[in-house]
């Protein structure tokens, strides 16, 4: 049986009608919903509906608009905080630039760039085993397969890793995803940019860059202290 339904199209990070249309479509038991962007979400009703099942479905809209509106205030808490800390890094304020970064990892912790600020600034204070870490997680990070719907340009993130490898003190591991990626591409001249990058890297982050991981044991620590 046909029932004329009811199409409702809300925005999610302000909770705004932008559109209502009416269509044929057979009778549903409950809300359909088509994500097809974090803003927008489609919903369609058919008018048959009970009163209990328009009450059902107002508290799942409720639901979904509240934990948007959520997302989008920590979303933009995030950002502040990381502005903050990347200033702070600049500026040599190592302490102020590991906290802000940390509070930045906790609201947003899938941002890779937080997890790598962090280190630089723990490099700075002398804690290597935790900014180690913390590469490790950028890393980790960058190197997890990438959303079709990515807009980054793969160059992006290939960049980004090797600058994490070279921050870990594996530039050998740097230039093998250099070459790597360069020979999928099959434009040589990349390889040149990304080994030029390496090199960047090496000089204009010297004081951030980890020793080997085996270096940075406290054995050899000890060794150089003799």
């Amino acid at each position: 049986m046909l029932h004329n339904n009811v199409t409702i199209l809300i925005h999610m990070s302000t909770g705004k009608v932008t559109s209502v249309t009416q269509n044929q479509k057979c009778s549903v038991l409950s809300v359909q919903s088509k994500f097809s962007s974090p803003e927008a979400s489609e919903f369609v009703l058919p008018q048959s509906m009970s009163l209990s099942g328009m009450v059902h479905i107002f508290f799942i809209l409720l639901t979904s608009l509240l934990f948007n509106s959520c997302r989008s205030a920590v979303q933009e808490e995030a950002d502040e905080i990381f502005g903050d800390a990347e200033s702070a890094l600049q500026a040599g304020d190592w302490q102020s630039a590991d906290e802000s970064f940390y509070e930045a990892t906790l609201l947003h912790p899938e941002r890779a760039e937080a997890w790598v600020g962090r280190g630089m600034a723990l490099t700075k204070l002398g804690e290597i085993a935790i900014a180690r870490a913390h590469y490790e997680e950028a890393l980790s990070l960058y190197r997890k397969p990438r959303a079709p719907d990515d807009p980054a340009p793969p160059e992006e993130t290939v960049r980004k890793e090797i600058m994490v490898l070279v921050l870990l003190g594996r530039e050998e591991e740097a230039q093998e995803v250099a070459i790597r990626f360069s020979g999928q591409r099959s434009e040589p001249e990349i390889l040149n940019e990304l080994l030029s990058l390496i090199d960047e890297l090496r000089t204009g982050f010297a004081e951030m860059i980890l020793p080997p991981e085996s270096e940075s044991h406290p054995f050899f620590e000890e060794k150089r202290d003799d």
